[in-house]
């Protein structure tokens, strides 16, 4: 049995071909609806963002592949693929680093961090997930100061989102998304002397609302502004039902004041693995 699936891997598709995100959806669709959907297993999730979609290997035992972005030199490993068979796969990495992202419940499975070492990847990073549901206080505090972005502040938050945050943890946007958040009213600043200094930029929907990103120029620190961000964001998204974030496990400084604002820990955990490129591989 075990060399009939290893033949049918080898007949499988495995080159580094290029896909549309729409015969990606299509290619995931037809997994899904051939299988149950309890015998599945997949770290992918729905993105809106315009990357490059590789293909490493399909298979009826699973689809393999890479969303590469090409502005940072890195690409993202994802997969979807029957529940006892990760760990069979035959296909070879492109010469990049790439990440491999596994959002758990409590407990991790153990065949999915046994694939990822297979694959040589090691562990990177974590992040836990906060939440705030129920307000143990008013924010009646004037934000006069706090307004929202508009499309020239695009340079200014590009820098920072891509100089001050991990490209490697913190699934960093492309010009589109941001582009598209500040149209869509997501992102707010703090100006001082006409200059942007902080900002912050949320995803609210009718019942949730996501904080993605919180920025406070150094030399502006230590001055309550991400307090004063916090504080705006809450006020505005005070019709939702539930609060969200995902913050770095050693970003402490991060976590308390956070937790100053009611937020809570969740038992959902999201793993960073990280399979640096190794020259001898070419």
């Amino acid at each position: 049995m075990e060399k009939l699936i290893e033949l049918e891997f080898l007949m499988s598709t495995q080159m580094h071909s290029n896909l549309s995100k729409e015969c990606l959806y299509q290619k995931i669709d037809n997994f899904k609806s051939s299988n149950n959907a309890s015998s599945i297993i997949t770290n992918y999730y729905i993105q809106s963002n315009n990357r490059i979609i590789i293909l490493l290997e399909e298979s009826r035992y699973g689809l393999f592949f890479l969303l590469k972005d090409e502005v940072r030199n890195l690409s993202n490993y994802y997969f979807i693929a029957l529940k006892g068979y990760l760990n069979i796969t035959k296909f070879k990495f492109p010469p990049e680093n790439i990440v491999f992202e596994y959002v758990y419940n409590i407990q991790e499975n153990i065949d999915v961090i046994n694939h990822m070492e297979k694959l040589g990847f090691l562990k990177y990073n974590s992040l836990t997930k906060m939440s705030l549901i129920e307000r143990d206080c008013n924010f009646i505090e004037s934000h006069d100061n706090v307004v929202k972005c508009n499309l020239s502040d695009f340079k200014e938050i590009k820098y920072a989102i891509n100089n001050f945050f991990d490209p490697i943890s913190e699934r960093l946007p492309d010009d589109t998304d941001i582009i598209s958040a500040i149209k869509s009213g997501s992102c707010f600043k703090v100006i001082v002397n006409n200059k942007l200094v902080a900002f912050y930029w949320a995803n609210t929907k009718s019942k949730t609302s996501e904080l993605r990103f919180v920025f406070v120029n150094e030399k502006f620190r230590a001055r309550g502004l991400g307090k004063t961000l916090i504080n705006h964001h809450l006020q505005l998204t005070s019709h939702v039902m539930k609060n969200q974030l995902w913050v770095l496990d050693n970003n402490y400084s991060a976590i308390k004041m956070y937790k100053n604002f009611g937020y809570k820990f969740e038992k959902i955990h999201d793993l960073v693995f990280l399979r640096k490129h190794n020259e001898k591989e070419n």
